[in-house]
């Protein structure tokens, strides 16, 4: 019997390059849950923050692959009106300026600051000018293939991505 296998991107030891391996597929354990991922939002930046520590690709591997094994609690429902490579960015850098624009005191028709219009920022602007409405906003995203992980990488390490890098698996 031939052992069942998924794509996955990889850094071998530091400093190597990202490439795609062939990795054996494992069942979850217990309050896991496999999923087949369809779009992978590349970012850099301090992981530090996460208070659980489950960061994807630190805490337990995953990310830029086909198949992810990841807690259940880890998991949000994407409305059937997103794209997965639309919905990407909007887990980790959404739920941030989210999270960070719905904690202040501002309300509707009230002016926010928000510095730097990059990854987070472009969804910041966008969560307070439809706060009240909460609806059209998307992430500008530039999809590419998980073969094209390592370009997508060089090309935002090299402030050349001109939106976020998300990786897909079609």
């Amino acid at each position: 019997m031939s052992v069942q296998t998924y794509r996955s991107v990889q850094v071998a030891e530091p400093g190597a390059p990202l490439t795609v391996v062939d990795l054996p597929l494992r069942d979850p354990g217990a309050g896991q849950v496999r999923v087949k991922v369809q779009g992978s939002a590349c970012r850099r930046g301090d992981f530090v923050h996460c208070a659980q520590g489950w960061v994807t690709g630190a805490a337990y591997p995953g990310g830029y692959a086909e198949m992810i094994i990841a807690p259940q609690t880890a998991l949000a429902r994407i409305p059937d009106g997103l794209s997965a490579a639309d919905a990407a960015p909007m887990a980790c850098a959404g739920v941030t300026m989210f999270n960070s624009i719905r904690r202040t005191a501002a309300g509707p028709g009230d002016v926010v600051a928000i510095l730097g219009l990059c990854g987070l920022g472009h969804l910041g602007v966008q969560f307070a000018a439809n706060f009240a409405a909460l609806q059209g906003i998307r992430a500008m995203v530039e999809p590419l293939p998980l073969e094209k992980a390592a370009e997508g990488y060089d090309r935002m390490m090299a402030n050349q991505a001109r939106f976020r890098v998300v990786l897909t698996t079609d």
